[in-house]
């Protein structure tokens, strides 16, 4: 067997990424944790806030080819941590039981903004949702196929953030664990794969079995713990002169959400609006009088 020299190993995984390299043959799915929104992810724990969480699926595929994907996700606890709809006017995807029955609300929303486009699967474009109801295992499948050349589907040689899997995760679930893991437990027309769309007949099965980096399994946390002030989400829950900053970049010169709006009501206001005056009790705090901010609430 030839041996390839270290420095090549190297250069390969510069070219490439050490995380690509996870995927036999450079195809596969996972969740990437650097881009949850909505939550700031610390090793394996999960900090939230009230607001909806993203989790984006990424789609990899380093091969030469184009394919029609096929896959199911389930989002579960094992110690019995409940989610609510992203959203409250019910969602993107409602299920019907029957005629005689209203909808039910979805415990999951499917944001699908992302690198493909729904005009890249002209065959087919569907989310399905199974039990989807906040609690035990709620279950999405996605199924896309293109029909012509014209489309992309799962382009070759890309990858990126697909879609995203939304949940309003909940603050009474401190300390209990939120988990998406792969899942084929929906109908057996939807098996866990991808189908080429032009690799040439003679190479024989044109099928692939995308390798999956999950489960991923998160001990949820809330993001205001003890006394507010932590404005930049320190994982140590420290309060210093960088929180000060954070807090002038974030309102006065680059405005952006915060990792946790409960740790910028310093003042402890009624509203529980970050203004001017949080900013001065956080400086007081700090600098002048040390004069504890306000608890988290």
């Amino acid at each position: 067997m030839k041996r390839f020299p270290f420095y090549v190993v190297c250069l390969l995984q510069l070219s490439f990424g050490t995380g690509y390299g996870q995927f036999p043959g450079g195809i596969g799915v996972r969740l990437d944790t650097r881009a949850i929104i909505g939550a700031t992810v610390i090793g394996d724990t999960i900090f939230i806030q009230d607001n909806p969480v993203k989790f984006p699926m990424e789609y990899v595929n380093r091969s030469i080819y184009r394919y029609n994907p096929s896959n199911g996700y389930r989002v579960t606890s094992p110690d019995g941590a409940t989610w609510e709809h992203a959203y409250p006017n019910g969602g993107n995807y409602r299920i019907a039981v029957d005629s005689q029955h209203p909808e039910l609300m979805p415990g999951i929303w499917i944001d699908t903004t992302g690198i493909y486009p729904k005009s890249d699967f002209g065959g087919v474009y569907k989310f399905n949702l199974w039990g989807a109801d906040g609690a035990g295992e709620d279950t999405v499948a996605f199924a896309g196929a293109m029909n012509d050349f014209a489309q992309l589907a799962v382009r070759p040689q890309d990858s990126g953030i697909f879609f995203y899997i939304v949940i309003r995760l909940k603050r009474a679930d401190t300390g209990k664990h939120i988990c998406i893991d792969s899942s084929t437990r929906f109908p057996n027309n939807n098996p866990w794969r991808w189908a080429s769309y032009d690799i040439p007949p003679e190479y024989g099965n044109v099928d692939v079995f995308p390798f999956w980096l999950g489960p991923y399994c998160f001990v949820i946390a809330d993001c205001c713990r003890g006394l507010s002030g932590n404005i930049d989400c320190d994982p140590n829950d420290m309060c210093d002169i960088s929180d000060v900053t954070e807090f002038i970049d974030r309102h006065y010169m680059n405005p952006r959400p915060g990792c946790c709006s409960r740790e910028e009501d310093v003042d402890g206001s009624s509203d529980g609006q970050a203004d001017i005056s949080d900013l001065t009790a956080l400086i007081d705090y700090l600098f002048i009088n040390f004069t504890p901010p306000a608890p988290c609430r």
